[in-house]
């Protein structure tokens, strides 16, 4: 009898031991979610160097040039930047490593005044090949070359963006901006083989595109005499679109790369 008994006893305090040891398993605090890293506020000092999409803008930052996504607490003063302009910013990151700009003040802008436009020749005027910082193009009247973005004069939303990248360029992370970006648009789709658009592209390390009801936006990377250049394509739904969508792809084909330097 003593001996079921202890039997017993011995049974149920080790049940007890072992509910003791799994709840101090459970609050163990290695075992709790860790803190969301979005909250450890960075701050930061740059030179502004221009968007890239609708919401992402690079940042000469710590001698690197960097992309920020332009969250609502900043979107209204980004609209006023101007490259060339020195920043103060704060900004949080993400598990992926991509920066969330929390507050942005400008502390030096450039100079907003411009040297009055020179009169044009009767020559000039009909001049076709057009030149920015670091290309040209032989373009269709229909469109215009300014900043190294050549524009759909009717409907500027239609464009070609052309950018250098840095030298230090790697080929994966510009994949995943690429298709962050195109994710909020629509579903990614890469193009490859008889699916791109055009044969510009056909050397293109990657070609991305994403649509909506609105618009349709393709971000591409492609090495030009031995530089990586992003070139971000955007045309609106509609006949207007589908107008600058010929011209624009025309165009790529006469693009001329000048020592971006």
């Amino acid at each position: 009898m003593r001996k079921r008994m202890f039997k017993k006893i011995t049974a149920i305090g080790f049940i007890f031991t072992l509910f003791l040891l799994v709840g101090c398993e459970k609050e163990n605090p290695q075992n709790r979610i860790p803190i969301n890293p979005n909250t450890v506020i960075h701050e930061g000092e740059g030179t502004f160097l221009g968007f890239f999409g609708n919401d992402k803008m690079d940042v000469l930052y710590n001698e690197k040039k960097r992309m920020f996504t332009i969250t609502k607490d900043v979107k209204e003063l980004s609209n006023s930047l101007k490259s060339g302009d020195e920043l103060s910013f704060t900004y949080t990151r993400n598990e992926y490593g991509d920066m969330f700009l929390k507050t942005l003040v400008i502390t030096a802008a450039v100079s907003n005044q411009s040297p009055p436009p020179e009169k044009k020749s009767e020559k000039d005027e009909n001049e076709s090949i057009t030149t920015s910082t670091f290309m040209s193009a032989s373009l269709e009247p229909e469109l215009s070359l300014t900043n190294n973005k050549i524009v759909y004069t009717s409907n500027e939303s239609n464009y070609v963006l052309v950018e250098p990248l840095p030298a230090d360029t790697e080929i994966k992370p510009e994949r995943w901006h690429a298709a962050g970006i195109l994710k909020e648009i629509g579903d990614l789709k890469e193009l490859k083989g008889d699916k791109m658009p055009d044969s510009y592209f056909k050397t293109a390390s990657f070609l991305f595109t994403a649509s909506n009801d609105s618009l349709k936006q393709y971000i591409a990377v492609k090495e030009i005499d031995h530089k990586l250049y992003r070139f971000t394509i955007n045309f609106t739904n509609g006949s207007t679109g589908e107008d600058a969508e010929s011209l624009l792809w025309k165009a790529l084909h006469t693009i001329e790369i000048k020592n971006p330097s």
